[in-house]
């Protein structure tokens, strides 16, 4: 449902929910990043990161879409879900082997991903906006 505030600015649902995942993504990303890393913390983001992506992120049907823009919106959302997958992937690896220079390792390429997914969700949102 559409918020008074997000009414008020003229934002699409479609819009708020990409808004709302990339706060998470970026939420998500600064607990990974922290020095002293809080692994509880994260696996509870990431729950929460992966019910949006699942219950509102891929639901989204971009019917409301100009046809030009769909087929670009189709492939950001293919990408975002693909980019979701490997990163679910990753993280399952790094929680089994979580010791010495491989998980600095692992934590790397899981912050490399949340860049390239947050990086979509802009993309996403910005060609949302722009519609």
């Amino acid at each position: 449902m559409l918020s008074t505030e997000a009414a008020c600015k003229g934002e699409s649902p479609m819009a708020q929910v990409y808004e709302e995942f990339q706060q998470e993504l970026e939420g998500s990303k600064a607990i990974l990043t922290a020095l002293l890393l809080n692994l509880p913390k994260f696996q509870q983001n990431w729950q929460k990161v992966e019910a949006i992506f699942n219950q509102r992120v891929i639901t989204l049907s971009g019917e409301d879409l100009e046809p030009q823009a769909f087929s670009r919106w189709q492939s950001l959302q293919t990408e975002i879900h693909r980019e979701m997958k490997l990163l679910s992937t990753e993280l399952r690896f790094w929680q089994l082997r979580s010791q010495g220079h491989n998980w600095e390792k692992r934590r790397e390429k899981a912050i490399a991903r949340l860049d390239t997914i947050i990086a979509l969700t802009k993309c996403n949102l910005m060609s949302k906006m722009n519609n």
